[in-house]
C-alpha cells in the first residue's frame, strides 16, 4: 500500500514539474513572440517614415534614369530566357487509353500517364536507367532531336543567349549592390540589410529572375505495371549542360565533309576571346565597359545563322545588348 502511495506521489510530482516546465516554455515563447512583434512594428515604422521622406523621394528621382536602364536590361534578359523556354520535342500525337482488365489498374502513379507534358517520355526501366548513364544520346533518340548541323546551330544560339542572360543578371545584381554602397549612409541599416527587395521595388526596379525554371528540361519516366513504383531521370539543359550538349552534337555531325563546316564551337572560352579581341567595345555604337562599367556585351553573328552564317571568329562580333536587340536577324 505504501509503495502504491509512493508511486502516486512521484507521479504527481512529475506531472507538476512538467506543467511548470510547460508554463516556463510558454512564457519563453511568449516573450520571443512579443519581441519579434515589436521588431516587426519598429521595422514597419522605420520604412513608413523613410519611404515618405524627402530623402527617399530625392534618391528615387536621382536614380530614375538608372532604374529605367536596368528595367530595360531586365526585359531583355526575360526575352532571352523565354526564347527557348518552350523548345519542345517531336509531337508523336495523342491516343485514348482505357483499361479493360479485371484488375482495373488505378494505382497511384497511373494518374501521371494522363498528365504528362510534351517534354516527358514514359519508358521502360532499362531506358530510364540508360538515360541517366548517357543523357545526351537518349535525349536525341527519344525526343526527336536530330543530330545535324541545323540542330547544332539552334543549340549554339540557345547557349549564347542563355549565357548573355546570366551575365545580365550578374550585372543587375552588381548595379544594385553599388546603389546600396553609394547610398549606405542615407539608407536605414535595417532596410539596407534585411529589406533590400522592398527598397528596390519602391525605387521602381523590376525583380530579377534568379530561378532556373526557364532552362529546357526533359524527363524520362518509368511506372511499373501495377502503378506502385516508378523512377524518373531529369535532363536539365542549364548553361553547363548546354555547352556539353553542343559539344556532343558537334561530335555527332560529320563536319569534315564540307569546307563550310570547318567552324569553331560557341563556348564560354570563345565568347570571352571575341570580347577581348574587340576590347570589350560594341562594334556598332562604340560604347565600352570603360564608359559604362556594368555593360552587358553579347556575341553576335555578323551574318545570322538563319542566313547561312556560321560560328567562326570572323563571323562573330561584340555588340552591346541594346545594339544586338535592335539588330535582330539583319546583316550588319
Amino acid at each position: 500500500m505504501n509503495k502504491q502511495v509512493g508511486g502516486i506521489v512521484v507521479f504527481a510530482v512529475i506531472i507538476a514539474f512538467l506543467l511548470k516546465a510547460l508554463k516556463i516554455v510558454g512564457i519563453v515563447f511568449g516573450v520571443i513572440a512579443a519581441i519579434a512583434l515589436v521588431f516587426v512594428l519598429i521595422q514597419l515604422l522605420i520604412e513608413a517614415i523613410y519611404y515618405n521622406s524627402r530623402r527617399f523621394s530625392n534618391l528615387k528621382e536621382e536614380l530614375a534614369a538608372n532604374t529605367q536602364k536596368c528595367n530595360e536590361l531586365n526585359d531583355h534578359i526575360v526575352e532571352l530566357q523565354a526564347a527557348y523556354a518552350n523548345y519542345s520535342s517531336t509531337d508523336y500525337g495523342q491516343a485514348n487509353y482505357s483499361d479493360n482488365s479485371i484488375q482495373n489498374y488505378k494505382r497511384p502513379l497511373h494518374s501521371e500517364l494522363h498528365n504528362n507534358t510534351p517534354n516527358e517520355y514514359f519508358c521502360s526501366l532499362s531506358v530510364c536507367k540508360n538515360a541517366q548513364a548517357q543523357p545526351f544520346k537518349y535525349l536525341c533518340k527519344y525526343f526527336g532531336i536530330a543530330r545535324d548541323e541545323e540542330t547544332l546551330e539552334k543549340f549554339e544560339i540557345m547557349y549564347n543567349n542563355y549565357s548573355a542572360a546570366e551575365e545580365g543578371k550578374q550585372i543587375l545584381r552588381q548595379e544594385r549592390d553599388d546603389i546600396l554602397e553609394r547610398n549606405r549612409k542615407s539608407i536605414p541599416f535595417s532596410i539596407r540589410r534585411f529589406r533590400q527587395n522592398t527598397f528596390f521595388k519602391k525605387l521602381g526596379f523590376k525583380p530579377i529572375d534568379i530561378l532556373n525554371a526557364h532552362y529546357p528540361q526533359y524527363t524520362f519516366k518509368y511506372i511499373s505495371a501495377g502503378g506502385n513504383s516508378g523512377m524518373k531521370c531529369d535532363i536539365i539543359l542549364d548553361l553547363d549542360n548546354l555547352e556539353k550538349f553542343v559539344a556532343y552534337l558537334y561530335s555527332q555531325v560529320q563536319l569534315t565533309k564540307f569546307a563550310r563546316y570547318q567552324r569553331a564551337l560557341m563556348t564560354s572560352h570563345l565568347r570571352d576571346k571575341i570580347k577581348m579581341r574587340d576590347n570589350y567595345t560594341c562594334q556598332k555604337c562604340g560604347i565600352s565597359v570603360e564608359q559604362e562599367p556594368h555593360l552587358l556585351l553579347e556575341i553576335d553573328h555578323i551574318i545570322p545563322v538563319s542566313k547561312g552564317g556560321i560560328t567562326t571568329e570572323r563571323n562573330l562580333q561584340t555588340l552591346c545588348w541594346r545594339c544586338n536587340r535592335a539588330k535582330g536577324n539583319s546583316i550588319s
